[in-house]
Parts: structure tokens; C-alpha cells; sequence
């Protein structure tokens, strides 16, 4: 069995290395969106008046808002506290603030009313609040995904083809044939 580091008969590396590239700059663009965010672009003030806008927007009335009321609306025969929950909202218009003060009057009167529905007006608000957390969370990504955007895409392209050529150039002159 004999081992041979390079082949005696004439063999170009531009072929690999070329492929190498290409493979190397698909992989730096698709590493343009999977590489987090680093603390810079994190602190950058276009994020992080986006992401404070973002989390605004969580105890505001919106249109996430109004179909969650819609849809607990949508019951012919509603509890009491059901109803209370809907009363917490009338005259709010988009983009009006929920305070704390309507929700703690709202618990006050289902408490002196009808305290057995207290407990079912505490999971419509909490249900409510995830709604509202899960979709700051998606604007949070959605943000991220923007941030990300704005990266320079010829640095990681250039950057994933050449580490791709040279790990191809490598792969090409150090590969060994086995030959009997």
C-alpha cells in the first residue's frame, strides 16, 4: 500500500476552491441572519428606540386588543366577569393607554358584586397579557430581523467565500489518495 500527498498527474485547484467560495459565500449570507446581534447593534439608538416603542405598545388598546374583546363578546350569556372585562375597555379608542386604575376598579366591583367570578376576570386579564407579551415578543424579533438586515451583506459574503476557497484550497492539497 502506497500513500501520495500530491498526485503526479496535472491537477488544478481552481475548480474546488471555486466551489469552495461558493459554498462559503451562501454560507456568510445565511450567517448575516443567524449571528445574533452584538452588544454594539444592541445599543445603537435606532434599536433601542424601536424596542422601547415595541414594549409601548404592550398596554395600549389596539387591534390585538379589540379582537381578544370581540372574540370573549362573540358568548350569548356572559358571566359577570366577562362582562365587567368588557366594561373595562368602553370608551377606549386605538392607541389609548390601559391603566392600572380601570382594571383595579373593575376588580373592585366583580369583588363587591360577585366575588365567586374574581378568580375568572383575573384569567381573562392574564390571557389578555399574554396576548399582548406574545406580541411584543414577535415585534421584538421582527426588530432584531431589521437590525440584522441593515449588516453589511458583502462582508459576510466575501468574507464566507474566501474562508470557504482557502478550507477548499486546503482540503484539495492536503487530500491523499491510497493506492495499492
Amino acid at each position: 500500500m502506497k500513500v501520495e500527498a500530491v498526485e503526479n498527474k496535472r491537477h488544478s485547484c481552481l475548480m474546488p476552491m471555486a466551489e469552495g467560495a461558493l459554498i462559503g459565500s451562501a454560507v456568510g449570507f445565511v450567517t448575516k441572519y443567524a449571528y445574533p446581534l452584538n452588544n454594539d447593534e444592541k445599543k445603537s439608538a435606532q434599536y433601542q428606540r424601536s424596542i422601547k416603542a415595541i414594549k409601548e405598545q404592550k398596554n395600549l388598546y389596539g387591534p390585538e386588543t379589540e379582537q381578544f374583546l370581540k372574540d370573549v363578546n362573540k358568548n350569548t350569556l356572559k358571566t359577570p366577569a366577562q362582562d365587567a372585562f368588557i366594561k373595562m375597555f368602553d370608551g377606549l379608542k386605538d392607541g389609548d393607554k390601559m391603566t392600572f386604575a380601570r382594571k383595579k376598579d373593575a376588580l373592585k366591583t366583580i369583588a363587591e358584586k360577585n366575588p365567586d367570578f374574581k378568580g375568572e376576570f383575573k384569567a381573562l386579564c392574564n390571557q389578555l397579557r399574554e396576548v399582548a407579551e406574545r406580541n411584543t415578543k414577535k415585534g421584538i424579533e421582527a426588530c432584531e430581523f431589521a437590525m440584522k438586515h441593515i449588516r453589511p451583506t458583502n462582508f459576510f459574503v466575501v468574507g464566507g467565500a474566501v474562508i470557504g476557497a482557502i478550507i477548499a484550497l486546503f482540503h484539495d492539497v492536503l487530500r491523499t489518495d491510497v493506492k495499492n
